[in-house]
């Protein structure tokens, strides 16, 4: 694992209050895991990429039961 996911795990991590996994999917474009049907974690990860708001191309939240993890999927400007 690079210095730069684990940096953004740790970052995304201390956001949402529980372990985080990101990865990058490509150019300005993420995906943020959280073990657990975790609503309150995504939303936590979801409102600090809302503060910038001009930089975000997309964002959205799934919840996925099977996997039994939330997912947090980012696309920047």
């Amino acid at each position: 694992m690079t210095t730069t996911i684990q940096q953004m795990n740790e970052k995304m991590s201390k956001i949402a209050g529980t372990n985080v996994e990101t990865t990058i999917r490509g150019v300005n474009k993420f995906t943020f895991m959280v073990d657990g049907l975790n609503e309150v974690a995504a939303r936590k990860i979801n409102d600090f990429f809302m503060l910038e708001s001009s930089r975000v191309n997309s964002i959205e939240i799934t919840n996925d039961a099977e996997c039994d993890a939330s997912f947090v999927y980012v696309e920047l400007n």
